[in-house]
């Protein structure tokens, strides 16, 4: 993520704008990229400590979050050990560009992730549906395409939806401080 555009999102998840989480969805970094490591896990152990962590999986590239190949709920669990390996805990987990299908979403079931790929609907045990884009919000939906900042920045949720979708008070979910 960029520099200004994580100083823009730090500064909303600690906000905490009406009083909300503000859920931050995070992908591994891509060396192949130029996607610091040290730098990504910096920011992750800070979001972690300031409100609930959660994986968000871009399964081709960090420009092109939908599968073009692969096994996508391979891609899951690789990315979520890769985040625990590292003392990291995501509790949530959001699909790159809004993927799923049954495999990744057994995947998400078997790592303990609450899934808020879901766009629409009410929360449920294991699923918090998230706004997809700012487009959404917008008179019309005008903004079209994916957006991880957005993905991020939108995935605010109270804590009465938390504590539905994941039968537990946001204080005992794991890397809440």
């Amino acid at each position: 993520m960029q520099d200004e555009t994580w100083a823009r999102f730090e500064a909303l998840q600690r906000r905490r704008p009406g009083g909300f989480d503000v859920i931050a969805l995070m992908r591994p970094p891509d060396a192949t990229h130029g996607e610091d490591e040290d730098v990504w896990l910096e920011r992750a152990r800070a979001a972690a400590a300031r409100g609930p962590f959660g994986l968000h999986t871009h399964w081709t590239s960090p420009t092109h979050a939908r599968p073009t190949g692969g096994d996508p709920a391979a891609r899951v669990r690789a990315d979520a050990a890769w985040m625990r390996e590292r003392g990291l805990e995501p509790a949530f987990f959001c699909g790159g560009g809004w993927y799923s299908d049954d495999a990744v979403r057994a995947a998400v079931r078997d790592l303990g992730l609450v899934d808020c790929t879901v766009r629409g609907g009410e929360p449920a045990p294991g699923v918090l549906p998230t706004t997809h884009s700012l487009g959404a919000l917008a008179p019309g939906g005008r903004r079209r395409g994916h957006a991880c900042s957005v993905t991020v920045t939108l995935s605010i949720t109270s804590p009465c939806w938390t504590f539905l979708a994941t039968s537990s008070p946001l204080t005992t979910l794991p890397n809440r401080l």
